[in-house]
């Protein structure tokens, strides 16, 4: 048996969920998995306390929740995961070890106490408040602990691959946040990969590529400012909802008229609000809207003519426009030997005909472009199978249920490259 040793760090799994039925509390209870009670976790470490607090709004899927509760139970306890320290060879001691560390706490109410051993003290500052009903959760740790599925892996040290479990993806301040809070310098790496499920693509195929794979997402929000007056006499009022009109389809000229064909940039207003009446010309017009780029040089261009658009047709409708522009994510970018080592993985792991390492870059967006701006990455997707009625839903959607089938697949890909990265070979 050869351990995967993960050195600082104690990984600790929290699902907390709202009523769960006594299935899943049995099944959470014997893999030693953490069920919790909570509203509210401020950050993932307690020397992180700064980061942006996680979206609650998980707190509204108690069933995807038990699902997920459930599922991450019965995988625990078919991998019959073995955690111990360095030190210890001793089976039963490692075991003893594993249940004191890994067994289930009790909840108190919006607090979670996430407990760790310092010579057998609960350190007071190990005390998370959380504003999400599940997260993944990690404690640092001075101690050199083994997680092993084994005989798989090879011992891993502390400069090399381990987890990274972060809060606030979706609203996209996580990633930055722990940068800023100093995750490369106290953990410095060599590459990262992250791999996302995504609807559309058949099932269990992977797809990526060098360059660009994900989009940027600015926001943008136009602020026109007329005179209002009565429906009735439009001749007294400055209208900001025909010049509202004309900036959106002004602005669907920047892809057209500014943009290279050959690069791929979506500009879309999605709201026009006005504080008028049924019977009334509003004074003020809001357009909000969202773009998606590949390149800064595109990103700044887009800024710069939806500025000369909304002031230039301001001031044909003698109203006054200003925009507030802001970047939330930027583009994802594989590195082109990170791209190499996945698709080699892969390969392995689901066979060449499940690979695609030319796949399409997609509009969306994904905050794991902080890390690949800090250090080289790789970013990858694999299928979860066609959306059509009856099957898999879009991202986002009401409807969306996860394909629980393709979480085999990820951890066979995720082994393989790990065990290609330290090795040179692979491990089957």
């Amino acid at each position: 048996m050869t351990p995967i040793v993960v050195s600082r760090c104690s990984l600790r799994f929290t699902a907390a969920v709202d009523k769960p039925d006594s299935r899943t509390q049995r099944r959470l209870r014997d893999s030693r998995i953490v069920l919790q009670g909570s509203s509210s976790l401020m950050s993932t470490s307690s020397n992180a306390r700064s980061m942006t607090p996680v979206s609650g709004a998980l707190q509204h899927h108690a069933i995807f929740l038990r699902r997920t509760a459930a599922l991450i139970a019965s995988l625990f306890i078919s991998v019959e995961f073995v955690a111990r320290r360095r030190q210890l060879s001793e089976h039963e001691r490692t075991l003893r070890r594993t249940r004191e560390t890994m067994a289930p706490r009790p909840a108190s109410h919006a607090r979670n106490r996430i407990r760790r051993r310092r010579g057998g003290r609960i350190p007071r500052e190990d005390l998370y408040r959380s504003r999400a009903s599940c997260t993944p959760v990690a404690t640092t740790d001075t101690w050199p602990w083994s997680l092993a599925p084994q005989p798989l892996l090879p011992t891993v040290t502390s400069t090399e691959p381990c987890d990274c479990l972060q809060p606030a993806e979706e609203p996209g301040t996580g990633a930055e946040a722990m940068l800023a809070d100093g995750l490369l310098e106290r953990f410095p790496v060599d590459a990262v990969y992250g791999l996302h499920n995504i609807p559309g693509l058949p099932t269990g195929e992977l797809h990526v590529r060098s360059g660009s794979i994900m989009a940027a997402e600015d926001n943008f929000e136009i602020h026109i400012s007329g005179r209002g007056g009565h429906a009735s006499t439009p001749h007294l009022v400055i209208d900001p909802m025909v010049a509202g009109a004309e900036v959106v389809l002004a602005l669907q000229t920047i892809v057209s008229r500014d943009i290279d064909p050959l690069d791929s940039v979506v500009v879309s207003c999605t709201e026009l609000v006005t504080d008028g009446a049924r019977n009334a010309i509003p004074g003020e017009a809001t357009i909000r809207g969202d773009v998606r780029t590949f390149t800064d040089e595109d990103s700044a261009l887009v800024e710069s003519r939806m500025r000369e658009i909304a002031e230039g047709v301001g001031i044909a409708h003698r109203a006054t426009c200003s925009v507030d522009y802001t970047r939330v994510f930027r583009p994802t970018i594989n590195d082109e030997d990170c791209v190499d080592h996945v698709i080699s993985a892969a390969t392995s792991a689901l066979g060449e005909d499940r690979v695609n390492g030319a796949g399409a870059a997609i509009t969306a967006s994904e905050d794991f472009a902080a890390y690949a701006r800090a250090v080289p990455a790789c970013f990858a997707f694999l299928g979860a199978g066609a959306i059509e009625p009856g099957g898999t839903a879009p991202p986002h959607s009401r409807n969306f249920d996860f394909n629980d089938s393709i979480l085999g697949m990820g951890i066979d890909f995720y082994v393989e490259l790990v065990h290609s990265l330290l090795t040179g070979g692979h491990a089957k």
